[in-house]
């Protein structure tokens, strides 16, 4: 948490302002399967398939920052109207970072899927959600698996008890708690996307 000048306390003192990153998460799905990329390089999970992710900027808005990303990292171009909201999720690394991330899909774009940022990305191929790689970031993986599972829009990750993190870094994983409180339904992507 950075110390930024905040409200004031009751006592008069200052309280530090969180900070909060914000990253957007795009599944693209072709044929039953969904496009995944392996980290490389980057220093944050290297060696782990994830799908095209980023921060979103400054003045950028979430949508904005998911077509750019997919730009950037696979070579196509969305169109607003062709994205999908799936889920929203408020995760805490191990490093004390703490994020929101948005995750949405696309069936349709335009231009051929390739690798833009080999220096980022070692691999870029599409896989079947029910045979994803051992090696998938958790937390992307409980969102492609769970979504469809119980259709919840919103969870939270990383913030068990302070053993629980503990126990989940010895482990290699992280703790998923969807919330009982917030769970909204959305309509599925569409009836060609099936578990198979």
């Amino acid at each position: 948490m950075r110390r930024l000048r905040g409200p004031e306390s009751r006592c008069g003192e200052q309280k530090p302002v969180p900070s909060i990153l914000v990253a957007v998460y795009l599944f693209l799905f072709r044929d039953g399967q969904v496009l995944m990329l392996r980290r490389h390089n980057t220093g944050y999970e290297d060696g782990s398939y994830s799908v095209i992710a980023g921060h979103v900027e400054r003045d950028e808005r979430i949508t904005q920052a998911l077509v750019r990303e997919a730009l950037e990292e696979a070579g196509v171009r969305l169109y607003e109207e062709d994205i999908r909201f799936l889920h929203v999720m408020q995760r805490t690394n191990p490093d004390g970072l703490i994020y929101v991330d948005f995750f949405f899909a696309a069936e349709r774009w335009q231009g051929e899927v390739l690798n833009r940022e080999p220096s980022k990305c070692d691999d870029l191929r599409w896989f079947r959600l029910t045979d994803l790689p051992e090696n998938t970031i958790p937390y992307v993986r409980e969102v492609l698996m769970n979504h469809w599972v119980d259709q919840s829009s919103f969870s939270e990750y990383g913030w068990g008890t302070l053993y629980q993190r503990r126990l989940a870094r010895q482990q290699g994983s992280m703790v998923l708690r969807t919330s009982p409180v917030l769970r909204l339904v959305i309509r599925p992507l569409s009836p060609s996307i099936k578990i198979k």
